[in-house]
């Protein structure tokens, strides 16, 4: 009887094979592309600082009105002051591309938070937690609504604020401007008091409504992410 051959080693080959397929076709880890969102190691992750602080650190970033951070994230969002996170001129660079020739590479990377994986965890956990606390019986409404509590608290406070302003321009201001018109020897800084208060409660009551759309844009694409994942993980099984 002959030698057996040897059984050559394929692990490392396969793995390092898949690898270089998976780059070739421009996927890694579930994402395309079109939206990537970029790894990095832990020496160089911007996101690692985040693991320091507390859940609400990297939101509460993008009220800053300045941003003069050394460690940029991949994600132009991520970088945004409170401005420009309200204003959406973080896109700005897209629009331009847009104008021109569209191309994948001049789409923004996805936000981490943003991305289906760390959104459908964070559900998943709340979905468990649902689960441990009502005798065993999760419901994926309560988890939902934990998951965007916050966020909606915080948008909420925006638009009644909003709404207020909007209410005390026509009400107050508005009013005694007209009663000011009408004076015979009208005081000129009490006139231009009323009109700089009208413009401050116009200023405010905009940039307030646009914060609502702004939070509740984001908060909607992690919660999409998140059910759209948990449900596809469901069907897959």
């Amino acid at each position: 009887m002959g030698k057996k051959e040897p059984i050559p080693d394929v692990t490392s080959e396969s793995k390092s094979n898949g690898v270089k397929q998976s780059k070739t076709n421009g996927t890694t880890n579930g994402t395309t592309n079109s939206h990537p969102v970029v790894r990095f190691s832990e020496k160089e992750d911007p996101y690692e600082r985040d693991k320091l602080h507390s859940k609400y650190w990297r939101s509460l970033q993008s009220l800053k009105p300045v941003r003069l951070t050394k460690r940029k994230c991949p994600a132009p969002v991520d970088n945004a002051n409170v401005f420009s996170f309200i204003t959406f001129s973080w896109l700005t660079q897209t629009i331009v591309a847009a104008k021109n020739n569209l191309t994948p590479e001049d789409i923004p990377p996805l936000s981490k938070y943003d991305a289906s994986q760390s959104s459908s965890e964070r559900l998943y956990r709340l979905y468990d937690d649902e689960a441990n606390k009502i005798n065993g019986v999760p419901s994926i409404r309560r988890a939902v609504f934990r998951y965007i509590r916050t966020r909606m608290i915080a948008s909420s406070i925006a638009v009644t604020i909003s709404v207020t302003l909007a209410f005390a321009g026509p009400a107050f201001l508005v009013s005694r401007l007209i009663g000011f018109s009408d004076q015979v020897n009208p005081s000129v800084g009490y006139g231009i008091g009323l009109v700089c208060g009208l413009g401050c409660t116009e200023f405010g009551r905009s940039l307030l409504f646009a914060t609502f759309w702004a939070i509740n844009y984001r908060t909607a694409i992690r919660a999409r992410a998140g059910v759209l994942t948990m449900v596809f993980k469901k069907i897959a099984r």
